[in-house]
């Protein structure tokens, strides 16, 4: 009876232990995870952070030089070669319309790289050819090889049918492309037509026609003549 009581004494023992253990093994897992669970914080100080050595490239489009220049310096890149070139477009005159380095393309700090950017020169003039005094076909073709277009005026004058006497603008002037020319031809000298007339006596002036003459025949002239002379002698001798 004793030896009873004694072991189910000793079981008890062993199983509160048991009970207990695992009491604390939980406790201290959830205390493992509530720390794990919280973020670790750490400071970096700037002597410690890096730099980025990297930038995008910006848009330089509708910049003027200067603008350009100085967006590119607040990059703090100071391996970039800038180069210039012109280009005529209708863009206005000294802005950008053009790189060579795509916008928002990836660049390294301190690697060299070249970028160029093209400026608009504004739109391409044409000088105005000489037209004035040549053949209006040797005009046209002149005016066509400026890549500008032309109209005909035609004009009485005293030059050559087909020669040009004026245009507009004038020879040297810078025009736009497709500027219309003005040529001014000659079609020659206008003629002036006379009406005829016919001549008409005056009142005073009119003339009274000769009679007209009649012919004898000479035998009877002959005849008469014998005649007279017949008659001459007529008379009585005392």
């Amino acid at each position: 009876m004793a030896v009873l009581f004694i072991a189910v004494a000793m079981a008890g023992i062993v199983v509160g232990f048991a009970v207990n253990n695992r009491r604390m093994f939980t406790k201290n897992k959830g205390a493992v995870a509530q720390v794990s669970a919280t973020p670790v914080i750490t400071q970096q100080t700037a002597e410690t952070k890096e730099p980025d050595s990297r930038y995008y490239m910006p848009s330089f489009e509708g910049m003027t030089k200067q603008q350009a220049l100085e967006l590119l310096d607040e990059k703090g890149d100071t391996a970039v070669l800038v180069k210039w070139s012109k280009k005529y477009s209708n863009t206005q005159k000294g802005k950008i319309i053009s790189q060579s380095v795509t916008d928002g393309t990836i660049c390294e700090r301190g690697k060299k790289k070249t970028l160029v950017l093209t400026v608009s020169n504004g739109e391409k003039k044409y000088e105005v050819p000489d037209c004035v005094g040549k053949g209006y076909k040797n005009a046209i073709q002149k005016i066509k090889e400026k890549k500008l277009s032309y109209k005909i005026i035609y004009k009485e004058s005293k030059k050559d049918k087909g020669i040009v006497i004026g245009q507009a603008p004038k020879h040297g002037k810078m025009v736009k492309s497709k500027t219309v020319i003005k040529i001014t031809v000659s079609k020659g000298e206008k003629i002036k037509m006379t009406p005829q007339t016919q001549n008409t006596p005056k009142p005073y002036e009119t003339k009274t026609s000769a009679p007209a003459k009649t012919s004898v025949p000479k035998t009877q002239t002959k005849k008469n003549e014998k005649k007279n002379k017949d008659v001459d002698f007529a008379g009585s001798i005392p």
